[in-house]
């Protein structure tokens, strides 16, 4: 992952901390989770990244418009099953509301491409809790300057006014540039 991915998944996962409503927050890919003691909990992470030519791919520093898909997992746990669907979905649209309407997530990305929201309820069974993945597909640019410092200390210019011939002399000028 690149680290403007990075960034943005920790922007995300600052933001969505600082909502208040889960009692465990993570970030990354994390092991199961303990329903009775650790629920609600949301877990955030880079799901992929795909990076396109931004304009010609054979012309100065390579530039990507980035396509990265975020995750965001949250898990909820409810005594009661008729609850449970309500529960989950207040959770993720809350999450969903925060990262569209925070100024400082959007100031960080181009845009909000698609979102993608699964659901999943376990079978019957003594304690009942659900899973909601939301995916959003964020764009951004990149850029990868060289590596190498132009190390350019000299111009020389050769010209000739026009109209001339072959016969008329050049004219050279030298261009010292200052070093670094």
């Amino acid at each position: 992952m690149t680290p403007e991915a990075i960034e943005v998944r920790d922007l995300a996962y600052a933001r969505i901390c600082a909502l208040g409503i889960f009692k465990t927050t993570r970030d990354g890919i994390v092991e199961q989770l303990e329903p009775a003691d650790q629920l609600p909990a949301v877990t955030v992470f880079v799901s992929r990244e795909r990076l396109a030519p931004d304009g010609d791919a054979n012309t100065g520093m390579p530039k990507f418009v980035n396509t990265l898909t975020l995750g965001v997992l949250i898990t909820v746990d409810h005594g009661d099953k008729r609850e449970l669907e309500p529960t989950l979905n207040r959770y993720a649209t809350a999450v969903t509301t925060l990262l569209l309407t925070d100024i400082d997530f959007q100031n960080e990305i181009e845009a909000v491409t698609d979102i993608d929201q699964t659901q999943r309820f376990p079978a019957d069974g003594e304690t009942y809790y659900a899973e909601a993945r939301l995916e959003f597909t964020i764009q951004f640019r990149s850029q990868w300057p060289p590596a190498i410092i132009d190390d350019l200390r000299q111009i020389i210019l050769t010209t000739r006014p026009a109209p001339a011939d072959d016969d008329t002399p050049a004219v050279t000028t030298r261009i010292d540039l200052p070093g670094p």
